[in-house]
């Protein structure tokens, strides 16, 4: 594979870890969380779920940011989203801001699940377009710069005449079977909830490993927490039993790690296509497919359109002229016709006098 497509695949896949580690976070915050908040019950149901509460407005609105702004842009939207969620869980001092910080996550994760997985099929689906060999080569060397696919490569004149071949075997060995590429998302989804509970496990308090290993540890960690609670001690300003802010805050760094890297990446040629934007879709079609002069690509299939366009104009003009003379030799003059219905009263009359008892 190239490296440039090798760098997508993984850039785009850290949204998979991404999603898993902010669905398995929780796990181990949770217990920090009850402790720290004194939660009830229904508290710690409605912070779990409340993420997938996100989850379903994120959901409805991700394939319309997807289509609209295209897959890039959504997932650095995700990646500014899951950011922010981050730093809110973070930062909060309350009940009401852990469920705000959540929710946010929850938007995050769908439309993650969303844009990653578009992405990544619709980077790896240019290795199975079928490219056609440019009708009209005597029209100039420029467009003559691709051979297609009768040959069984791609051929490509660079700028110093230099020939950059790509055999079609190649590509579809380096790319072309997209469930491979996108199964690295979700392989990447189970890394995420694996790092969750080995960040939970390392630096958890002994309450978040487990009341049953360190039963002491934890009835005096419980015990701290109830009195500052009930002397209303600045907890924010000490740092027992915080460990969970350090937990959400792995996913904001995450976060940061794929939108710088998705800076780098290139939009989905799909999308490009979709909107229009052909010459940009034909770059980035071939810099994922490792072909480095694409200036000859971009001439040779304007000059391709163009042919194609004359040549619906010229067969335009070829029909338009023969439909005027089938119209003009269908149309017959009046006095003409005239002219030759008394010639032909005139015989019958002659015939009629020579041979007068004829039928």
């Amino acid at each position: 594979m190239h490296t440039f497509y090798v760098q997508a695949i993984l850039t785009a896949s850290l949204g998979g870890i991404l999603y898993g580690y902010d669905m398995g976070v929780i796990s181990g915050a949770l217990p920090l969380l009850s402790a720290y908040f004194r939660l009830t019950p229904q508290q710690e149901e409605l912070i779990v779920s409340l993420l997938y509460f996100g989850g379903g407005v994120g959901a409805a609105t991700g394939g319309f940011l997807c289509d609209r702004f295209g897959r890039k842009f959504a997932i650095l939207i995700t990646d500014v989203m899951f950011g922010l969620g981050a730093l809110w869980l973070y930062s909060a001092n309350t009940v009401n801001g852990v469920m705000a910080g959540r929710f946010v996550m929850g938007w995050a994760v769908a439309v993650s699940g969303i844009a990653d997985v578009a992405y990544l099929h619709e980077i790896s689906s240019v290795w199975d377009e079928k490219e056609e060999k440019h009708d009209g080569e005597e029209d100039g060397e420029n467009d003559s710069a691709i051979s297609r696919n009768h040959t069984g490569l791609n051929a490509v004149d660079t700028d110093d005449g230099n020939v950059q071949e790509v055999k079609n075997n190649e590509q579809c060995q380096n790319g072309c079977k997209r469930g491979g590429v996108v199964s690295v998302n979700e392989a990447c989804i189970s890394l995420g909830f694996l790092l969750a509970y080995g960040v939970a496990y390392l630096i958890g308090s002994p309450y978040s490993k487990g009341a049953d290993q360190h039963p002491q540890q934890y009835r005096r960690h419980r015990q701290i927490i109830t009195q500052q609670q009930e002397s209303q001690d600045n907890i924010s300003g000490n740092n027992l039993g915080e460990e969970w802010r350090t937990m959400f805050a792995g996913g904001g760094l995450l976060a940061l790690l794929q939108f710088f890297g998705m800076l780098f990446m290139p939009e989905s040629p799909v999308w490009l296509n979709q909107m229009g934007r052909r010459d940009e879709a034909t770059i980035v079609t071939q810099k994922i497919r490792g072909v480095s002069d694409v200036g000859a690509i971009i001439r040779s299939e304007n000059g391709s359109r163009q042919r194609q366009l004359d040549r619906g104009q010229s067969a335009g003009a070829t029909s338009q002229t023969g439909l005027e003379m089938s119209s003009a030799s269908s149309s017959v003059d009046p006095s003409s016709h005239s002219s030759t219905s008394n010639s032909v009263e005139n015989y019958e009359m002659h015939a009629k006098t020579i041979h007068p008892f004829d039928p």
